[in-house]
Formats: structure tokens, sequence, C-alpha cells
């Protein structure tokens, strides 16, 4: 077994690549499009392999993905008339594939570039799942002093995250982890390195992480693991001052790093600041600016804290939070922070990395507990931080636990780690019971206490072995049972429906509405290439919806990003505001001629309904899905 476990320790990275090109192959992937058979009226028998589809995860399958796969109709083109039915800025919000310098710092999109939408898929989440795996066990041998169980601790805890799982295919969390990391491993060995070619080439290789972690475009993650990022590099450049060496040729390879990704950045400003200005006028999201992260401590030490619902998670839904906002960092708080404080006390003195960490927790719990002021906000770049800071803060105590457990050769003696234990579990236990009584009982907190006691008590007696497997064990079920497992498009591509929607589109790009209550069809004519104007609206089309809206009392409802609902009625057109990010539109059949609707994709029947101006003529009908063109009277 040892000689198994070193031989996939040294071939770790070529194993890794040829997985993700057996995944690609197989089209692989982790995405709930599975759904979107549901959403056609007919089973899914095709697409998920393991596992269960997860329809709160809208922004990856009803937005993100759907996004992707309307590009394939619109040559990768940096704007799109497919979304919104109008010129769409595909790179600035979600970052699509597009054929442009800019989508190297997007390389898990280049899959798409080349191949079909189901490989695209597969490449897009297996690269970035497997590549977050091998770069954080990287990362944890550099912060582990080369200790090989505590970097898979490392590595498994951060690759299998119930909150990264949760959020894995939106936003760039597995970008930014990815690439966070990969620089200061990258810049480090360029700072070793002595010869001038390979620091061009490592240099390179800088350049297009620090490039890909800030084109990901999502600060309020960006700026919080920047601050962890930032205390390991402080470190790590500190640590080993005396190997590195510079010259002038250093300063040409930085100005050269600083030329590219500037480059970049005007590229990307000179197509998207037109966009960047609709977006911060906006209602939702508008431009935020934060002094605080909005966290009292009660609340957080209730929720935040609460790492033990990841437990019940890929099995329960919640009532007070969503399983995405409930996820946390699996962190087992507090033994991290605990044991780095006891090998300090022990040691008197700080270790450089803990003291560097504990800093920058210091640093996050005022923000979450404390409003600060505006001009601290902005220069410490936190008035981007929401409270997805709850990220940075469990990436330090996962980080303080990997290291102590690396640094110190301790063992506590089994009656003090019997009691530490139950106390500890009991504590976690008790506070995901009290954090949604209305779905707990008293027999979830008894299997939390069961689950958690063993990881408590193998970490006091640092019990290393035991340890890593119990943290595999239970992250392969808490992290690895989020998104199902999945295979091909078939949900989204083998159905009479979307046969029909490629065949009109084929001939015309006539514009197309969704008439449906069920926002989550919006995206589907899209995927076919066909221009819909309540697709996913990223970002406002003011000028189509002010036709409708002569007088702009309904301004504020259309300002913003939001999934939009229609019913076609023979009244008067209405809008009303459904949520932040949601709105619905009465709209007047006859308008349908003001917004040159040509088809209308439904899940109604609308034989009967007829204005003076529209004629509605239906194409196909299959399950209860509809297409209908639309006639214009005398025209």
């Amino acid at each position: 077994m040892a000689v198994f476990c070193k031989k996939i320790y040294t071939y770790r990275w070529y194993i890794g690549m040829v997985l993700w090109a057996l995944c690609v192959l197989m089209e692989i992937h982790g995405s709930s499009i599975g759904l979107y058979s549901n959403l056609f009226h007919e089973p899914d028998t095709n697409t998920v392999l393991f596992g269960k589809n997860r329809p709160i995860r809208t922004d990856e399958w009803v937005v993100n993905t759907p996004l992707a796969f309307s590009q394939y109709f619109n040559n990768f083109s940096y704007f799109s008339q497919i979304v919104r039915g109008g010129l769409t800025d595909m790179f600035i919000v979600y970052g699509q594939p597009i054929l442009s310098p800019a989508t190297l710092f997007h390389p898990f999109l280049l899959g798409y570039l080349f191949l079909s939408p189901a490989k695209g898929l597969a490449f897009f989440w297996m690269g970035r799942w497997i590549l977050l795996f091998l770069v954080s066990f990287e990362f944890g041998m550099l912060i582990a002093r080369q200790n090989k169980k505590c970097a898979l601790i490392y590595g498994v805890s951060i690759a299998l995250s119930p909150l990264v799982q949760w959020w894995f295919a939106v936003n760039g969390i597995a970008e930014i982890l990815i690439f966070g990391q990969a620089g200061i491993l990258l810049l480090r060995a360029y700072l070793k390195e002595t010869s001038y070619v390979w620091r061009m080439v490592l240099g390179g290789g800088v350049t297009f992480a620090l490039g890909s972690y800030i084109f990901v475009a999502y600060p309020a993650w960006q700026v919080t693991c920047g601050y962890v990022f930032l205390a390991v590099m402080i470190w790590m450049l500190w640590e080993e001052r005396q190997k590195f060496s510079l010259s002038w040729r250093d300063g040409v390879i930085a100005f050269a790093a600083i030329a590219v990704i500037a480059w970049i950045g005007m590229l990307v400003w000179s197509n998207s600041a037109e966009t960047i200005k609709t977006i911060r006028q906006t209602i939702y999201p508008g431009s935020r600016f934060c002094l605080t992260a909005g966290l009292p401590f009660l609340t957080f030490v209730q929720y935040a804290l609460n790492y033990a619902v990841d437990l019940l998670l890929p099995v329960r839904d919640l009532s007070v939070l969503n399983s995405c906002e409930a996820a946390r960092m699996f962190d087992l708080f507090p033994l991290g922070i605990l044991l780095a404080a006891g090998y300090c006390w022990k040691n008197r003195r700080f270790d450089g990395l803990l003291r560097n960490l504990l800093l920058a927790q210091c640093l996050f719990l005022a923000w979450c507990f404390f409003t600060w002021p505006a001009w601290f906000a902005k220069f410490s770049l936190l008035s981007n931080v929401t409270p997805r800071i709850l990220l940075g803060i469990g990436m330090i105590n996962l980080m303080l636990l990997v290291r102590t457990l690396a640094l110190w050769q301790f063992s506590l003696e089994k009656r003090k780690a019997y009691l530490g234990a139950f106390v500890f579990a009991s504590g976690s236990a008790f506070l995901a019971c009290i954090s949604d009584p209305g779905v707990m009982h008293i027999k979830y907190g008894v299997i939390f206490l069961l689950i958690l006691y063993p990881l408590f008590y193998w970490g006091l007696r640092r019990d290393l072995k035991k340890f890593t497997a119990a943290i595999l064990i239970v992250l392969i079920y808490a992290g690895g049972g989020v998104n199902p497992i999945a295979r091909g498009t078939a949900s989204i591509y083998k159905h009479d429906v979307m046969d029909k929607i490629l065949e009109i589109t084929a001939k015309n790009q006539d514009l197309w509405l969704v008439v449906s209550d069920v926002t989550f069809n919006n995206d589907i004519p899209i995927m076919g290439g066909a221009p819909t104007i309540n697709s996913v609206n990223i970002y406002p089309d003011l000028q189509r919806w002010g036709k409708l809206d002569i007088s702009g009392k309904n301004h504020d409802i259309y300002n913003r990003y939001a999934h939009i609902t229609v019913q076609l009625t023979q009244g008067e057109t209405v809008f009303s505001l459904k949520a932040p990010d949601s709105f619905v539109v009465n709209l007047n059949i006859d308008d349908l001629s003001i917004l040159n609707v040509r088809y209308i994709y439904t899940d109604k029947n609308l034989d009967g309904l007829h204005g003076q101006k529209v004629r509605l003529v239906k194409e196909i009908e299959k399950n209860g899905i509809s297409i209908y063109q639309v006639n214009f009277v005398n025209q």
C-alpha cells in the first residue's frame, strides 16, 4: 500500500491530466442540466450517473451553462445578439467563452472553443476540480513543510469544501483558489531559480496566474482571498529571503508581465466600459460600497461557525438559509486556532505564518463585527466585501490547523483528548441545531456529534493517519456529494422542441419571447441559438423596456439584473417587482409588435389568445411545450 501511495504521489500531475482527458472524452461533468428534461416534461434517463441534480444552483444550470452554450451560435463573439435578444457583453459579467486574447485569462473556457458543448462542459468542470485539488495539495506542502498527510488534509478540504462545491461553477471561486495559490507557488519557484531562461518561463506562469485571478472580476471573494494569500506570500518571502537574488533582468520580466496584463485590461475596457457603466447604474446589483460585512457577533457565532450543517446539506434543504448560503468551509473550528495558540505559547514565540494568518483573521473579524469609515473601506478594498468574507475566515482556520499539525509534534493525553473532542463536537452540533430549529431535530445533533467526535479526537491526539482518512471520508460525502456526476447534454439537445428551435434559428434570427410562470424556461431557446428577449438579463436593456414604459414610471423595476416572467394578456401592460433579481411583465398581446417578437416558447396553451394586431400560429407542441409563430396583422 505504501508503494502504491508513493507511486500516486510521484505521478500525481500525470494522473490528474490523464483523468481530465478521460473525463472530457466521456463528457463527464458536475452540472445540474439534467433538470432541463423535467422542463421538457420528459424523464432524465441519460444525464445523471450518480448523485442528484441541484435545483438551487440556478446560477449554474439556468444562467452560466446556457450562456456558454449560446456562444456556439454566436461564433464566440465578444458581443451576442442571442442573449437578451440584443447586443450583450458576454465577457465582463459571467465571463463566457469568446474568441479573444482575454480568454487566455479564462483558461477553463478554452475547451468550448474547440470542443462540442458536452465536451466543453466537461473540460470546464473537471479541469477546474482536478487542478484545484492538485494546486491545493502543492500549496499544502508549502504551508505544511512538506508533510504529505497534512498537505492531503488541506488539498481535500479545499477541493471538496462544501462552500466551494455549492458555489463551484459560478463567481470564479475555483479560479480564485487555483490561481491565487498557484501564483505564490510559481513566484517562489521563480525566485529560487538561477537560470534566467527558466525564470522567463516561470515569470510567464506568474503573469498567467495573476491575470487569471484579476479577470475573475468577483471582488467579494477576490479581495477576501487576496488578504489570505498576501499573508502567506509575505511569510514566504521573509522565510526564504536569503535564497533569492534579483537583477535588472527581473525588472524587465516584471515590466513585461505588467504590460501583458495591462494590454488585456485595456482590451477588455475598450469593449466593456459601457457595460460596466450600465451595471453600476442599476438598482440591483448597482455600485456596491460596504462599510462592514454586516455579521454581528451573535449572528456570526450562530451561522458563520456552523460548518456542522455541511453534513446535512447533501440530503436535506434548510428553511432559514438556502444550501448555498448555509455551506461553510469544513474547518473544524476552533481546533486550528487553539492548536496554533498552544504551539505559540509552548514555544514562547510566533511562527511567522501563524502570526500573519492570525493578523488577517483579526482584520476579517473586525470587518464582520464593526462599521468602518469610508476611507478605510475604500483604501483596504474591503468596501467590496460582503458576508462572502466567510470563505477567507474558513481558509485561515484550515491553514492554522494544517500548519500547526505539521509544526508541532504534540499528542494530547487520552483523557484530555476525550473531553476536548466531546466539548468541541457538542458545541458544533449545538450550533447546527439552533441555526435552523424548523428543520433540525435531536437526531441530527446526535449524528453530527458522532461524526465530529472522532475527527476532533484524532486531531487532538495528532493521529495524522486516522485524522486524514476521516477527513477524506467525511468530505467525499459532504463536498463530493453536492454536485451530480453527470454525462453529456442529452437533457437539452435530445428533445423534439429543441430540434424545432434549431430548425427555426437555422433559417432566421427573429426575436423570441418565453411565456411561462417558471423562469427556468427562459434560457432554453438561447441554447438553440434563438435571440430571446427575456433570457436572463445580466444587465438591463433600458431602451427596449422603455418602449413599453414611455413615462418611465417603471424604470426602477426593470433597471436591474433580472429573471423576467412574461404573461400575455389582453389588458394593459404592467410591470411588477417580484424580487431584487426578478420582475414580472403582464404584456398586452398587441405589444408583441412593439417588441418585434416573432416566436414564443411557452408551457401554456395560447391557442385562444389573439389581439387586434397579432395572431399566434402553433408550430409544434410536445408534452405541453409549444412554439408559436407571431404574425402581425396587415404587415
